[in-house]
């Protein structure tokens, strides 16, 4: 979305996250291009909105933080926890994710990092 690459967390409110993964899926692969091609087209658009005129960037903080990083993309239960920890940090700082990319089991460990943390 033309937003900057940020290389930490600080100062952010909005982080775009890139998901790169698609192997949870047999037979429609392809989701691991989904951030770079999002980038990619998103060269294109304006700051401004065409429709309600808003200006995101100046009402948001916003980045982008890059793509989650795997250790072992052959591995979905190390995929799932690395996926996890990503997001946990994402929400110990306090800044709201904006994902893309990704399969089915993908958002299960996006989602349980934003669970009620314990105390």
């Amino acid at each position: 979305m033309r937003a900057p690459l940020a290389e930490s967390l600080e100062e952010l409110d909005i982080a775009l996250v890139g998901i790169p993964f698609d192997g949870g899926v047999s037979n429609r692969p392809g989701a691991r291009h989904g951030p770079r091609e999002i980038r990619n087209q998103s060269s294109m658009m304006r700051s401004l909105h065409h429709v309600t005129r808003l200006d995101p960037f100046a009402q948001a903080r916003i980045a982008d933080i890059g793509d989650v990083r795997f250790s072992s993309i052959y591995d979905l239960k190390q995929v799932s926890d690395d996926i996890a920890a990503y997001y946990s940090a994402i929400r110990r700082a306090g800044v709201i994710p904006l994902s893309a990319g990704a399969t089915t089991p993908s958002p299960t460990p996006s989602c349980a990092a934003w669970q009620p943390m314990a105390r």
